[in-house]
């Protein structure tokens, strides 16, 4: 939903708010109810026909700062139309204390992978949740044919012509899946430029190096750049290899995630 569409949607909402009021206001004469309690009833009935995103409970949901910085890394405790309730993943750092009142923004992932933004208001923060309130859906599309599965280890990007790979430079990993990924780097590449990169997804596995090229180019606000790479056609025994590195990664966070 786009910026305008929201702003059209919210107007709509107040519409029908003032228009319920008008309509149970004038029957308060036959009512014991106060007029703030038929106005607290009416915002409640709107509030409860939003749609509620519908996260996959096994996904991590994280809170960010302008889809730069990670604030909170975390999981799904409950949603419902008034509020978002992310929990600390157990054996996981403990959650910074946000502000209340700030507004942050939240990515989170259906059960097709299909990442869901919001934008919301921190309600209340502690070192084991975080509650969100005020939520809003932000428009999003994919276009890509194979889903990327989330994950955040350290990666090394290399220049094609450094065959022996000497000279790293190191960037991190935000999504990955047998079609390419996506990472972010303080270091400057070109569009339609081919690279190299190499990432251990799976500590202790070892390190593959996959060839790839930039596809797309996003400045962040903090002076680095985000980058979605497209990988050469890879190798049955590659894509075998990178499928089940992957799918083992996702069974154990979703382990975490649920219990």
């Amino acid at each position: 939903m786009g910026g305008w569409e929201s702003a059209h949607l919210r107007i709509m909402l107040g519409g029908i708010v003032m228009g319920l009021i008008s309509m149970i206001k004038s029957a308060l004469n036959r009512s014991g109810d106060s007029f703030q309690e038929v106005e607290e009833q009416a915002q409640n009935e709107v509030v409860s026909a939003q749609i509620i995103p519908a996260f996959d409970p096994g996904m991590p949901i994280e809170i960010m700062q302008d889809y730069d910085t990670v604030l909170i890394y975390g999981k799904l405790g409950r949603i419902n139309a008034m509020e978002l309730v992310v929990d600390r993943i157990p054996g996981v750092m403990s959650f910074p204390v946000l502000e209340a009142g700030s507004t942050v923004r939240v990515r989170g992932y259906d059960d097709e992978v299909n990442p869901i933004l919001m934008e919301a208001k921190v309600v209340r923060s502690s070192v084991v949740e975080c509650v969100l309130g005020d939520w809003l859906i932000q428009s999003y599309e994919n276009l890509r044919k194979s889903i990327r599965y989330p994950l955040s280890p350290p990666a090394d990007i290399y220049a094609m012509e450094d065959t022996r790979l000497n000279s790293p430079e190191t960037c991190q990993l935000i999504n990955i899946s047998t079609g390419g990924a996506c990472i972010t780097s303080k270091h400057a590449y070109a569009m339609g430029e081919a690279l190299r990169l190499r990432v251990e997804l799976i500590k202790n596995a070892g390190h593959t190096s996959y060839q790839c090229q930039v596809v797309r180019i996003i400045p962040r606000r903090d002076g680095s750049f985000e980058y979605g790479l497209l990988f050469a056609q890879l190798d049955k025994k590659k894509m075998g290899e990178l499928l089940r590195d992957i799918e083992s990664i996702q069974r154990d966070t979703q382990k975490k995630l649920l219990s």
